[in-house]
C-alpha cells in the first residue's frame, strides 16, 4: 500500500530533504542543513532545463534527491573545517609557539 503523506513531501520540500539527512550530528548535520538552498537552485534548475528543452517539468523534488543527493558524498565533498574533520590541525599546538 502506498504511503499517503508522500505527496506531503512534495508539498513541503523542506521535510524531504531533511529526512534525507540521515543520523548526523554535530557540525556535520549543521553543513547539511545549509545545503538545502544549494539543492534547491540545483531541483529548480533541472526544471529549468526540461522546459528550455520544450518538456513539461515532471521531476519530482524527492526523486531529485534519491538520484543526486547523498548526504555521505557531501560531507567528504565538504572542506574539512565544515564538518568538524580535522579541526585540529586548524591551530598549532602551544608547544611550537615557543622556543625553549
Amino acid at each position: 500500500m502506498a504511503n499517503p503523506f508522500l505527496d506531503w513531501l512534495e508539498e513541503a520540500p523542506e521535510l524531504s530533504f531533511m529526512s534525507s539527512l540521515g543520523n548526523f550530528r554535530g557540525q556535520g548535520l549543521n553543513y547539511l542543513q545549509n545545503q538545502y538552498q544549494p539543492w534547491m537552485n540545483r531541483y529548480q534548475g533541472a526544471l529549468g532545463q526540461q522546459v528550455r528543452g520544450g518538456q513539461d517539468p515532471t521531476i519530482q523534488w524527492s526523486d531529485f534527491l534519491k538520484q543526486n543527493f547523498n548526504p555521505y558524498r557531501e560531507l567528504l565533498r565538504a572542506p574539512q573545517y565544515q564538518t568538524g574533520r580535522g579541526t585540529q590541525n586548524l591551530f598549532s599546538s602551544p608547544r611550537y609557539l615557543y622556543n625553549f
